[in-house]
């Protein structure tokens, strides 16, 4: 099933209790989990649990929730992050929600062949049906869709769980196996090639166009997914008016910049800025600012100034560029700008800020994998490392000379 075929089948009301939405797009993902819950709720305050895989995650905890019953609503929402990691036996108890354990003889629109088809998957125990403990993979893949069809579940219908991916990482296919095709669903961001016609479709919404120029800056400083490009258009459209210089309907990278550096709102590149003068209060300041409300955009925001500071770092340190001629090459304008790199060319070496580069790629991984509590707790890390010059620590830190800006 396509996402745009789950979209539309949520719309009509058919909502499975169990989903896997996986892949790296996290935009649409998220628009769909809203989809879903207002369906399910409706005017109603959501009954909501969310469980992380990892070293916190407690089994026990995940089947109470699932099992209990409630007292003050009449559905719950259950989602499960981070499912990439699971192992065998969660997957076990995942596969429980899928196939009961066990069955009473059942009334179900099947043929009779299927109905004997499921039944030889149990041993008869009285009037009970219990599922035998020796089934194959294969056995259980074919049960799978044997009760999908049959409507059979191991969780009660006012129950929803959905486990959510957000990496390409693959998903072990023990608990693929437990999933029909209208269960698993993966979310791509969008291609390369795809990116710009979609920016330009974008600005066109607010009747205004984009220059190349912009449309790459908006590409390597903004998360990878649409919800996070549509909030960042919507932003710099309705400030537009109070920064083109010209009477055209145009926006450029320059506009862009203006707009990221007079925003009364903290931004990635507004705790760079912070970071290269070395500001560490205020950085640590900006940082919880941001997180609260733009969490998906920090590392992208970070990588770009980093990799931007890098190059205009390599002039200044490795080729003696003076500042005036590295400006001019890298189209560095603002003056607020200017003053921050010369003052990010006095407070960091080449040497370390390369370093810093592997820290933003081990930043990365963490920020993929861990829960938001302890994804503030890694960017803290990161800022007062890299202030205070420990940046050569990362496990990803490797030999300079093959270094690429």
């Amino acid at each position: 099933m396509t996402v745009a075929e789950l979209r539309n089948s949520i719309n009509k009301g058919k909502i499975e209790n169990i989903y896997l939405l996986a892949g790296p797009e996290v935009g649409e993902k998220n628009e769909i989990l809203s989809l879903i819950e207002k369906k399910i709720f409706g005017s109603e305050e959501p009954t909501k649990y969310t469980f992380y895989i990892g070293n916190e995650f407690e089994l026990e905890e995940l089947n109470d929730t699932v099992s209990a019953n409630l007292l003050f609503s009449t559905k719950k929402l259950i989602i499960i992050k981070n499912i990439e990691l699971v192992n065998k036996t969660i997957i076990k108890s995942i596969e429980n929600f899928v196939i009961p354990k066990k069955l009473r003889d059942f009334d179900n629109k099947l043929n009779e062949e299927k109905r004997k088809l499921i039944l030889s998957y149990y041993k008869a125990d009285g009037t009970d049906y219990i599922l035998k403990e020796s089934l194959k993979e294969a056995d259980i893949k074919k049960l799978t869709s044997l009760c999908y069809e049959a409507g059979i579940k191991g969780i009660d219908d006012s129950t929803y769980l959905i486990m959510l991916n957000e990496t390409t990482d693959k998903i072990p296919a023990g608990l693929t196996n437990l999933l029909t095709q209208n269960q698993n669903i993966i979310f791509w961001e969008m291609f390369d090639n795809q990116k710009p016609q979609w920016i330009r479709a974008e600005f066109k919404k607010h009747n205004l166009f984009i220059d190349d120029d912009a449309i790459q800056f908006i590409i390597n400083t903004v998360e990878n997914n649409k919800q996070q490009l549509e909030g960042e258009i919507q932003k710099i459209a309705t400030s537009f008016d109070s920064l083109k210089k010209v009477d055209k309907n145009v926006v450029t990278k320059e506009i862009i910049e203006e707009f990221l550096y007079h925003s009364k709102d903290e931004s990635p590149f507004t705790l760079y800025s912070a970071i290269l003068e070395k500001k560490m209060g205020h950085a640590l300041d900006i940082l919880e600012k941001v997180f609260y409300t733009d969490e998906d955009g920090i590392l992208g925001g970070l990588l770009y100034s980093h990799r931007r500071f890098l190059k205009t770092l390599d002039l200044y340190e490795n080729q003696n560029k003076n500042p005036d001629e590295i400006f001019s090459a890298m189209f560095i304008t603002l003056k607020r700008a200017k003053d921050e790199f010369n003052a990010g060319f006095k407070n960091y070496s080449f040497t370390e800020a390369s370093f810093a580069f592997y820290y933003l790629s081990e930043l990365d991984y963490y920020l993929k994998i861990l829960p938001s509590e302890l994804k503030l707790v890694k960017l803290q890390e990161f800022i007062v490392n890299y202030i205070a010059g420990n940046t050569g620590n990362s496990f990803l830190q490797g030999d300079l000379q093959y270094f690429q800006i």
